[in-house]
């Protein structure tokens, strides 16, 4: 059976703003980096979406969702 993910409209906004401002900001010299690193995000998502999440988010994030999972795209960066 395939796993469907449907993300909200709020994340793939904010995910759009990212790539943006990884390019813009020259984080990334080229655009095609750029949404590599936001393609890797989402494989990541689709990746460990079906393992448990044991970690509580913090009373301040909850409203995005009661539990999160960390993705570590380089030892600098989470």
């Amino acid at each position: 059976m395939e796993t469907v993910i449907v993300y909200k409209d709020r994340f793939e906004n904010e995910i759009d703003k990212l790539l943006e401002v990884l390019f813009v900001n020259e984080y990334f010299g080229f655009e095609d980096s750029a949404l590599n690193y936001v393609e890797k995000i989402y494989d990541f998502i689709k990746n460990n979406i079906s393992k448990p999440i044991s970690k509580n988010s913090p009373l301040a994030y909850q409203k995005f969702g009661k539990k999160f999972i960390k993705y570590k795209a380089n030892n600098n960066t989470y």
